[in-house]
């Protein structure tokens, strides 16, 4: 594993930014990706995917924030949150989850607490493990980059 170590990086909003990359990364710290990348993804703090990451690969944080895609196997010690333009595959495992209406999810989850919410306000919760909420589309449209 390689440990990344970024002496200038671009940030976003007091977030080490990563456009693209390949390979396995360790990382301590808020990460956020808004582009591609595939491969390993260790990371001890805040995962941060914006709504153009596209991310594959196997992934293991103490937090999660997904506005993107996000396919592969996925390990969160803590809480998960996928945002409105979220799309999943694979397998998820995480302590706690904040689902908002719009994303997509598909595979397997296991998930010991859920938060099911809308920007209403609005949220259901439910505290047992579930293996299935909602499945992903057919076809998947990206938003496109702004220039």
């Amino acid at each position: 594993m390689v440990e990344m170590n970024l002496d200038q990086p671009e940030s976003k909003d007091g977030r080490d930014l990563l456009k693209s990359g390949r390979g396995d990364f360790l990382f301590s710290g808020n990460l956020h990706i808004d582009g591609n990348f595939s491969g390993r993804l260790t990371i001890k703090g805040v995962l941060y995917l914006g709504q153009y990451a596209r991310v594959t690969g196997e992934i293991d944080a103490t937090n999660l924030v997904c506005n993107g895609y996000l396919a592969g196997n996925v390990k969160i010690a803590r809480k998960v949150i996928f945002e409105e333009n979220a799309v999943f595959s694979g397998t998820l495992s995480a302590a706690e989850a904040e689902i908002y209406k719009g994303c997509s999810l598909g595979g397997m989850r296991n998930i010991g607490r859920v938060i099911e919410k809308d920007r209403t306000g609005d949220k259901n919760i439910r505290n047992k493990s579930i293996m299935d909420i909602i499945s992903i589309p057919d076809e998947i449209v990206f938003p496109k980059e702004p220039r």
